[in-house]
């Protein structure tokens, strides 16, 4: 038996459904023996593709996603990727080769200090020294992905060792338990509890964590128990429904980069911001602008680094989200007053009015009919397609970001995947690959620019090869609008510079990699461009002509 077996046998043992990733010399045994033990395997285009297909598996299902790269530039190659996972706390395991013992630190071909690399952007990393200690070195890294805060792992794999032969009895031996949650100080849920019930005007801001912890139920009984509204996070889009009348979209504790009105309002006037999983990001909070006088936070989160890192935290309560939320709602008891705000009825009306006004606001463009198409059109009509609940939408960096999440409204937890603070453009196309993987049942739907499409979009190939049926729309302005947009108002400038502009056909591409593919000029075909895509077998594209400079999707 080889070690590459053990590998192989660890990932059949803890359950990896495949392996991401670009085959080569040094992963080439490791391939065999994941492919001998029926572990399906996806050869992408890219390892960065590879990385962010493991990602997006990963943050539908809660599980790691697996991926393999070949060592030196294969490894360097998926870094963006791993960077990508790592401030979002998605949990991956990076698996690399790496040159033989031997010849380390002689120069050797493809020899780069991959663990010095990985440092920053891992939570864990090693380098296997030994056959033997193969078992530990995955043992502890299903282990490290499965903390209350996951986040990637990365090990290499020298040739040496996982093409040596071991002894037969070298069996590895699944993790007993694979999650880890621990509930808060009690004192500290007494103290969050009766700082609630001395407030006037109580909000929520729930982020991933609410979604990571499974806590949706949990949160919906805190909010109609008291009657206080809820805002969210980008990444935590889907932790509160957006068609809920106490729902708030998008929002923070000043002004978050997309804000809605209602998010807005209340944010203004709240005396107590129970933020559940959020991180205060430069994005989520206007550059980090300053909070107004009045305003205390009570701060539930899995790491206390999070605390007092962007605004000073009256009340920590260090625990998982949905432990918390369920001893905090035991503080509070089951008869808690409902006037918050003047009492709920005001609050759901002034809530609902806000939610009309911003809809009435956007209806213009939303419903244009200008050429180039309103890119506003576009997620208009793929509203009017998509039925929310059996669908997950993902958007990728830049404009289409700020379109689909503004827009699109999310039922609950896992029906929309966005990402943060790294914002890789490119990332979708990967990530709703594996999230098709993760969520068979899903209608995956991606929007993204034709610059994204640019760097990743060969591996819309990986899911033509390996039968996964997505749906990707490019927005084809000719090149990198968002970028345009801030350029020409950085420069006092109309948004057309020449210097930016891209060219190219995206759905002969598309058609060149094996998909459906269609182009779209006219806002009127729309719709049915997006039924035709939908309803077709294989992954599909749909390329939509876009105006430059569309307006940006926030107003308050």
């Amino acid at each position: 038996m080889r070690g590459a077996d053990v590998i192989a046998s660890a990932l059949k043992a803890e359950g990896v459904e495949f392996v991401a990733g670009v085959t080569g010399g040094s992963t080439m045994a490791i391939y065999d023996a994941i492919h001998s033990a029926g572990i399906r395997i996806l050869v992408c285009r890219h390892e960065r593709g590879a990385a962010d297909i493991a990602d997006g598996y990963a943050r539908v299902t809660g599980k790691p996603g697996v991926v393999l790269v070949e060592m030196g530039p294969g490894a360097i190659n998926a870094l963006a990727g791993i960077a990508n996972s790592y401030p979002d706390s998605v949990p991956v395991i990076l698996l690399m080769g790496g040159v033989p013992h031997r010849l380390v630190g002689k120069n050797a071909y493809q020899e780069n200090d991959l663990m010095e690399l990985f440092r920053t952007v891992t939570k864990w990393e090693m380098t296997i020294p030994l056959v033997e200690r193969i078992p530990e070195a995955l043992q502890r890294a299903f282990s490290v992905v499965c903390a209350p805060r996951p986040r990637p792992v990365a090990i290499e794999i020298p040739t040496n060792v996982s093409g040596a032969t071991c002894d037969d009895n070298l069996v590895y031996e699944p993790l007993r338990q694979k999650r880890f949650r621990f509930r808060a100080d009690s004192a500290d849920v007494n103290r969050a509890a009766d700082l609630i019930l001395k407030s006037q005007k109580p909000m929520v801001l729930a982020g991933a964590g609410i979604i990571w912890s499974d806590a949706g139920v949990e949160l919906m009984t805190l909010a109609e128990r008291l009657g206080i509204p809820v805002a969210i996070t980008l990444a935590g889009k889907g932790a509160f429904p957006d068609n809920h009348p106490l729902a708030l979209g998008l929002g923070a504790l000043s002004r978050a980069r997309y804000n809605t009105k209602q998010a807005a309002y209340c944010a203004d006037q709240a005396d107590v911001v129970l933020a559940i999983g959020a991180g205060f990001r430069q994005q989520a909070t206007k550059a980090l602008s300053p909070l107004p006088s009045g305003k205390k936070i009570i701060q539930v989160d899995v790491d206390p680094a999070e605390f007092n890192k962007s605004y000073m935290t009256d009340v920590a309560v260090l625990g998982d989200a949905k432990l918390v939320l369920q001893d905090l709602l035991d503080a509070l008891g089951p008869k808690v007053r409902n006037t918050f705000w003047g009492g709920v009825d005001g609050l759901k009306k002034e809530i609902a009015g806000l939610k009309k006004a911003t809809r009435e606001g956007w209806m213009a463009d939303l419903t244009s009919d200008a050429v180039p198409i309103n890119p506003h059109r576009v997620v208009w009509e793929l509203m009017q397609v998509l039925d929310p609940a059996k669908s997950l939408m993902v958007h990728d960096s830049g404009s289409p970001r700020g379109l689909l999440c503004y827009h699109w409204e999310c039922p609950g937890p896992r029906s929309f995947m966005a990402f943060g603070n790294q914002s890789c453009m490119g990332w979708s196309v990967g990530a709703s690959i594996g999230a098709k993987l993760g969520a068979p049942e899903k209608e995956v739907v991606v929007l993204l620019g034709d610059g994204s499409f640019g760097m990743a979009g060969m591996e819309v190939n990986t899911a033509v090869r390996n039968d996964i049926k997505t749906t990707f729309v490019v927005l084809n302005n000719g090149g990198f609008d968002l970028t345009r947009v801030q350029a020409s108002k950085s420069f006092n400038k109309p948004p057309d510079f020449p210097w930016m502009r891209l060219s190219g056909n995206v759905s002969k591409v598309a058609e060149g990699l094996g998909a459906y593919a269609q182009e779209v000029r006219e806002p009127h075909a729309l719709r049915g461009a997006f039924e035709r895509a939908f309803a077709a077998t294989e992954p599909a594209v749909v390329e939509v002509h876009t105006m430059m400079g569309a307006p940006e999707a926030t107003r308050i």
